[in-house]
C-alpha cells in the first residue's frame, strides 16, 4: 500500500508537471503538487499523508499562483510548477526530512523567484507565500 501510494505521487507529480499549463489550472497544479510534497514529507517525517490543502489555504495558494502570474508572466508560473513537480519526484527518494528544505529552496532558485522581489510581496498581498 505504501509504495503504491508512493508510486501514485510521483506519477502525479510528473503528469501535473509535464501537463500543458493554462491559466485555469495553475491554482489546482500548485495545490496538487504541494499536497504531494506535503506527503513525501509526511512519509519520512511519520505524519498523515492523507492531508490535503484546506479550503482557507487553497484560496491563499490560488491568490498566491495568480499574484506571479500577474508580477512576472506564465513563464515563471510555468517554471515554478515544473520544478514544483521535479521536486515531488526527488522528494520520493528521500529517507530523511534534512533534504526537504533544500528542496523547496531549489524550486525557487530555479524558478528565479526572488525573496524580496516576488515571495514577500506574494505574501503580502495574499497572506501566503508559494
Amino acid at each position: 500500500m505504501k509504495l503504491k501510494l508512493i508510486k501514485g505521487v510521483v506519477l502525479a507529480g510528473i503528469f501535473l508537471g509535464a501537463m500543458p499549463a493554462a491559466a485555469d489550472n495553475y491554482a489546482a497544479r500548485h495545490i496538487a503538487l504541494t499536497e504531494a510534497f506535503t506527503r513525501e514529507m509526511s512519509r519520512v517525517g511519520g505524519g498523515d499523508q492523507s492531508w490535503t490543502v484546506p479550503t482557507e489555504m487553497a484560496v491563499k495558494m490560488t491568490c498566491a499562483i495568480g499574484e506571479l502570474e500577474r508580477r512576472r508572466g506564465v513563464p515563471v508560473v510555468e517554471e515554478y510548477l515544473r520544478w514544483s513537480a521535479w521536486a515531488v519526484e526527488e522528494a520520493g527518494k528521500l529517507q530523511g526530512v534534512e533534504g526537504f528544505g533544500t528542496l523547496i529552496s531549489q524550486i525557487h532558485i530555479r524558478s528565479g523567484i526572488d525573496f524580496d522581489d516576488d515571495l514577500g510581496p506574494i505574501t503580502d498581498v495574499c497572506g501566503i507565500g508559494l
